[in-house]
């Protein structure tokens, strides 16, 4: 249930419960929408994603009675694919791809490069024209090599060093493990100045280079080798099972608990953390399975923020005797 095929990359996934009149340890067979009615095929669901909410019948699914455009064919959607049925594909997130690869497919699918290819010959060593997959506000329109990223800072920290999921779960476990190390020592940066000001009690005039250094890397000893022994444990159970699902985080979670036991020789903190690695590490992984992942739903042009996309933008421009007067 893990590995979409031999060629496909493993996707996460998770168990399905059975119906409960199914007995326990036998294999169901029947329907996967059994809540539903007779022959309901519910796409969610055979795409082993999850969603907080299940149709019991056709009329309650969106996708019969407003069904989604062909993949490809979407204007507002990155890589073509409908909006309202699918993740922000503007946003790498958990997709088992390198970034370099998948900000050329990026660029090479957005409106701007094709409507422009058309009309241009475009030369290889064309250092690559601002792009704006998703049609975001302006903002979004910025160099196809920092698209993936929600934030122009983001994609810059995320060109450093190794990244988790440039291949799927079960595969380079050493990247894996180095990858969360490089993600440590970011996050360990403002621990270590709150943890001089507020609990040793370095006052501003005192800050030194030297003494923030020598604080940071006393402090990154045991995130580093727990989080290197979380990425390495994580990807080998996935690769032996060949599944990406939650029962990987078990063995990841003892391994951070065996690693905290022995650094501290405190088996109640060792205890702690692999529960509280367990809770964060399950609760990812169901976001990762949700029908719009972690990347989210892309926001819908149909729709009104404070910036005023389509909707609002037809309201201000219609005429004066057709805008409401009452607010309530």
């Amino acid at each position: 249930m893990g590995g979409g095929g031999n060629d496909e990359p493993l996707r996460p996934t998770y168990n399905l419960l059975s119906a409960p009149w199914v007995r326990y340890g036998k294999k169901y067979t029947g329907q996967t929408s059994w809540w539903a009615e007779p022959n309901f095929k519910d796409v969610t669901v055979d795409k082993k994603q999850n969603r907080l909410e299940y149709f019991r019948f056709k009329e309650e699914d969106p996708y019969w009675y407003d069904p989604p455009v062909k993949d490809g064919t979407s204007i507002p959607g990155a890589l073509g694919k409908d909006t309202k049925y699918n993740r922000n594909d503007a946003i790498k997130g958990d997709t088992p791809i390198p970034l370099k690869e998948w900000q050329e497919k990026l660029y090479k699918g957005s409106t701007q490069y094709k409507e422009i290819a058309k009309k241009w010959d475009i030369s290889p060593e064309h250092p690559g024209i601002p792009i704006n997959p998703g049609y975001e506000p302006n903002w979004a329109n910025r160099s196809p090599w920092s698209q993936g990223h929600t934030t122009r800072i983001g994609w810059k920290l995320g060109l450093w060093g190794p990244r988790f999921f440039d291949k799927p779960l079960n595969e380079d476990p050493i990247t894996k493990g180095l990858a969360v190390c490089k993600y440590a020592a970011f996050l360990m940066v403002p621990i270590t100045v709150s943890d001089l000001v507020a609990y040793q009690g370095v006052g501003y005039k005192d800050w030194t280079l030297r003494l923030f250094l020598a604080r940071y890397a006393r402090n990154c000893a045991l995130p580093f080798a727990a989080g290197f022994a979380w990425g390495v444990t994580m990807c080998t159970a996935s690769n032996i099972r060949n599944k990406d699902d939650v029962y990987n985080h078990l063995f990841g979670s003892f391994a951070v608990g065996a690693v905290v036991t022995a650094a501290l020789d405190n088996f109640p903190k060792g205890s702690w953390a692999a529960v509280c690695t367990l809770v964060l590490g399950v609760g990812w992984h169901y976001a990762r399975i949700l029908e719009h992942g972690l990347q989210g739903r892309k926001l819908i042009h149909a729709s009104s923020i404070h910036y005023g996309p389509t909707a609002a933008h037809d309201w201000l421009q219609g005429p004066e005797s057709e805008k409401p007067r009452k607010w309530w």
